[in-house]
């Protein structure tokens, strides 16, 4: 699983707009998108590894079955 920091986020997209690498706009949707993805991982973390072990298994095992079958 990848995780990332919201800051870590901010730092990096802030020297990309400073040089005139990411428009403002799309900056402030990365860090909206890394704060919202922090806050749904602080949630998923603590629950039960056991239920999302089986289900990130399961899912895993029916994307790869999809995409032999075609």
């Amino acid at each position: 699983m990848c995780l990332h920091s919201a800051v870590a986020v901010a730092v990096l997209v802030s020297g990309f707009t400073v040089k005139r690498g990411v428009d403002l706009l799309a900056d402030m949707v990365l860090l909206l998108q890394a704060d919202i993805e922090s806050a749904i991982m602080s949630q998923i973390l603590p629950a039960q590894q056991e239920f999302l072990t089986i289900l990130l298994l399961l899912f895993g095992i029916v994307s790869f079955f999809v995409r032999f079958v075609q």
